[in-house]
């Protein structure tokens, strides 16, 4: 056989062999596994706190007192949430919570080690968050973000803590301390919304660092819905293009 020949067959089965063969791709395998998950009862607050998983998630909380369930199912994007107003609300007992990975699902749930809330305890706890006074670090985080210190001004004519209304019907946030909301989310009876650079509540689409949310005209942030103008949110808040 020719060299001509030898190079035309061998050419040839090589194209075969390409065609016939299957490539198969993989995704790179992604880690949302939460190796543990404890409290910090630090500076009088109770703090849930876990170690975050080696690729980027939300994650979803819940607290127990006992086999009860207390409150909702929280969604955060950082790792710790503090429940000191929650315990505060119920009292002396044994709590724990359960955390997973929104991307990891709940196969890759972690309960937390068991906290025992005594008498003395409860009290400095009642006593800081009483008539919905201190202030936890939920407050100043959001939803697909890290948590953040806002810019702070204060007014001592501005009013009372908590909601205040503006004469041209728009409404802030104040805390504690005096200061207001600015530039932040805050989570306030497990919804979140949104403060404005002059402290005004948002309402509307919001893009906050490269991502898109909705917030309703009572200015909580829309979960797991449609907008009114026809597009999805999923339970992070952000839109699903």
């Amino acid at each position: 056989m020719s060299r001509f020949k030898k190079s035309a067959v061998f050419f040839m089965l090589f194209a075969l062999v390409l065609g016939l063969c299957k490539f198969t791709v993989y995704a790179e395998e992604k880690d949302y596994v939460i190796t543990s998950a404890y409290w910090d009862e630090s500076l009088d607050n109770v703090i849930a706190m876990w170690d975050e998983a080696a690729d980027k998630t939300s994650y979803r909380i819940q607290l127990y007192k006992g086999n009860k369930k207390i409150g909702a199912l929280h969604t955060v994007s950082s790792d710790k949430y503090n429940f000191s107003r929650q315990i505060a609300d119920n009292g002396s007992g044994t709590y724990y919570f359960t955390i997973y990975p929104t991307k990891g699902g709940r196969n890759l749930m972690v309960k937390s080690e068991s906290l025992l809330v005594e008498s003395d305890y409860l009290n400095k706890l009642k006593e800081k968050y009483k008539n919905g006074g201190g202030n936890t670090d939920n407050t100043r985080s959001g939803p697909g973000v890290q948590p953040i210190s806002p810019e702070t001004t204060f007014n001592p004519a501005l009013g009372n803590r908590g909601w205040n209304q503006t004469g041209t019907q728009q409404w802030w946030w104040k805390f504690d301390d005096g200061n207001y909301a600015k530039g932040t989310w805050l989570l306030l009876n497990d919804k979140w919304y949104y403060f404005n650079a002059d402290g005004l509540m948002h309402t509307g689409w919001l893009k906050y660092k490269e991502l898109w949310y909705y917030l309703s005209q009572n200015g909580d942030m829309l979960t797991n819905a449609s907008t009114p103008d026809g597009f999805n949110v999923n339970a992070d808040g952000v839109w699903v293009p």
